[in-house]
């Protein structure tokens, strides 16, 4: 779907520039996804550790192309799309160390290592080991130069992870009548969504009402209250498309506003068109 060589190509420009030998991204890293097209693992809860789970990533050097580490677990059970060729396997009963830092090792001298601010504790540790007198820099810093202006491909997608929510609020909002509750609500929603083709939701999905009948704290994000009249009932979720996410933020009435609702509703709208001229 992307160039991902080419993306790679303009990290590597830039890791010149700054003086960058070496790169090292987890394997939860989205840069990582964004300049290799290696799938993530949709995030749990649970914390989902396998033996080893410290090594998972990849190096990225501008003479080479990106080497992965990985352990089994991930190689077998955590890759619907299979592994790159260039892989290295850390089985359970293997010396991880061992075969990470053989790894790494085989860049040569490395005096500068860009390193994700998301990396794991634990491989931290170990690149200070493998690279002790290297310079650790922040990798997010130099990628995100290339991430911040977005291609009209990606704007497509994007724009088609905003539809696709705007969709499911469509589909939903006839439900959203007193008595209904917003567990239901919020079911409904992630329903919807993996429906017409989201991955994932990009982020917790959060039904909840608020107004004059209810002292709720806005933080409390979820609950199985049913709607009642009189009160504004506040949806923030949003999609994920081919790894890019929208973030969607709608507020119903249930029942009729008042003249103050609409006062203070056509405000919010005013402003928000002032800030969309605004940054044309």
């Amino acid at each position: 779907m992307f160039d991902y060589k080419e993306r790679r190509q303009k990290l590597y420009a830039l890791m010149e520039e700054r003086g960058i030998d070496l790169i090292f991204l987890p394997k939860h890293s989205a840069d990582l996804d964004y300049l290799t097209g290696t799938e993530r693992r949709v995030v749990t809860f649970g914390n989902v550790a396998y033996t080893h789970h410290w090594v998972a990533g990849a190096f990225l050097h501008p003479k080479f192309d990106p080497h992965f580490v990985l352990p089994r677990m991930i190689v077998e059970f955590d890759s619907p799309n299979g592994v790159d060729t260039n892989t290295t396997t850390v089985a359970e009963l293997d010396d991880a160390y061992a075969k990470f830092s053989k790894v790494a090792q085989s860049y040569g001298q490395v005096k500068r290592i860009a390193v994700s601010a998301r990396t794991w504790s634990e491989t931290m540790m170990n690149l200070i080991k493998v690279f002790p007198d290297a310079e650790i820099v922040n990798a997010e810093e130099v990628v995100n130069r290339l991430r911040r202006i977005k291609t009209p491909q990606e704007i497509a997608l994007m724009t088609k992870a905003c539809h696709l929510v705007d969709g499911v609020l469509d589909n939903v909002k006839g439900r959203v009548l007193a008595g209904t509750a917003e567990l239901d609500l919020k079911s409904e929603i992630n329903f919807q969504m993996n429906n017409l083709g989201s991955k994932t939701e990009s982020f917790d999905t959060a039904v909840w009402s608020m107004g004059p009948k209810n002292t709720r704290d806005a933080s409390d994000r979820r609950t199985s209250n049913p709607l009642v009249e009189g009160m504004g009932v506040s949806f923030d979720f949003g999609s994920v498309i081919d790894g890019y996410c929208s973030d969607f933020g709608r507020t119903i009435y249930v029942g009729d506003p008042t003249s103050e609702y609409e006062k203070v509703y056509n405000l919010v709208m005013d402003a928000q068109a002032a800030g969309i001229a605004a940054v044309r």
